[in-house]
């Protein structure tokens, strides 16, 4: 009985150990599901600030390279700011006025803040004021006859203030030939002024593009050309070269003149050809070529083009067949008759002599 009682005593012992392990493994258990979803999201946390960190260092690296480029601009713009208004102080210091004037009009367009550029800008007008009231005179007539450097460098002065640039430039060149050494610095200053102006005059009125080009080298032996005077001759060099493709090449016609078209349309050499007229007829003799070449869609844009800036009813002829030419049937290609449809040509009746 006691020997029974002892053995149950130990079942029941055992029984409660394993309740034990297992509650214990249940509790484990319990206790460790809650912190696997911890674990998960202490990853995606992680990773999250990880994309944050990239984002946020990319956004910096962009930004900062729009700054840095920013900045590199703005330091150009101050550079050449900087040295044309070192030309313009040399000028004002030498009483060059008109030079002076010229280089501060520069920098006031390219870098309006620049430290006293109001303030000398001022001063060269003022000093150009006082020049023209101490020294304009009456247009001399043509039967006067002037001799000596006085009168000379007194008569460009005349000429200066009449705006009569071209007869100035040749009065100072007389003038260097009666006496070199005459007031130097001051009549430099007004040659560089006269034939600056008298190149725009040229290339704007006259049509003398190469006299223009010619007298803008001569200028810039005494100092550099402004902005508008560099637009000017850059526009003359195009027109020349468009030009000297005329006949000959009416792809390189038609990129030549489309940018003086765009920029300068009114534009003309001795011909009286402006570069809307230049242009037009290199359009529609480049669809002629194209044409030639069974290229017939593109030559349909050309011929349109040239439509747009003028309507000419040849050219619309000529767009109308382009066209039937560039949609052509659907199964093939239409085959153009034996004779070419068109040629090259050497333009129209009015095409002008470059």
């Amino acid at each position: 009985m006691a020997k029974r009682n002892k053995e149950k005593t130990a079942e029941i012992d055992v029984e409660k150990t394993a309740t034990k392990t297992e509650t214990s493994k249940a509790a484990a258990d319990k206790n460790a599901k809650p912190n696997r979803p911890r674990y998960i999201r202490a990853v995606l946390l992680g990773i999250l600030l990880v994309l944050i960190a990239a984002l946020i260092s990319g956004s910096l690296g962009y930004y900062s390279g729009i700054n840095q480029r920013k900045a590199e601009e703005e330091n150009q713009r101050l550079t050449l700011a900087a040295t044309h208004y070192k030309y313009g102080m040399e000028a004002l210091m030498s009483g060059n006025y008109e030079v002076a004037k010229v280089q501060f009009e520069y920098v006031i367009q390219i870098y309006p803040d620049f430290p006293d550029i109001t303030e000398k800008y001022t001063e060269a007008l003022i000093n150009i004021t006082k020049e023209q009231q101490t020294t304009a005179l009456p247009t001399p007539t043509a039967t006067l006859d002037i001799q000596g450097a006085q009168a000379l460098f007194q008569q460009a002065q005349t000429y200066m203030t009449n705006q009569e640039w071209c007869s100035a430039v040749d009065t100072i060149r007389n003038l260097r030939d009666e006496e070199y050494t005459y007031e130097t610095l001051t009549v430099d200053g007004m040659l560089w002024t006269s034939l600056r102006n008298c190149a725009v005059k040229k290339i704007t009125t006259e049509g003398d593009l190469e006299g223009g080009l010619y007298y803008f080298t001569l200028a810039e032996k005494f100092a550099p050309l402004d902005h508008d005077a560099v637009t000017y001759s850059s526009m003359a060099r195009m027109y020349m070269t468009g030009a000297s493709y005329w006949e000959v090449d009416w792809a390189q016609v038609v990129y030549y003149f489309g940018q003086v078209y765009n920029s300068s349309p009114y534009l003309h050499d001795t011909s009286g050809w402006t570069g809307i007229d230049r242009y037009r007829i290199g359009l529609s003799n480049y669809g002629d070529y194209l044409m030639s070449k069974s290229e017939y869609c593109s030559a349909q844009e050309q011929y349109q083009l040239s439509i747009n800036i003028q309507y000419d009813d040849d050219v619309a002829d000529r767009l109308n067949e382009a066209t039937l030419y560039c949609q052509g049937p659907t199964e093939a290609p239409a085959t153009p008759t034996t004779e070419t449809p068109y040629e090259v040509t050497t333009g129209p009746a009015e095409t002008p002599t470059p």
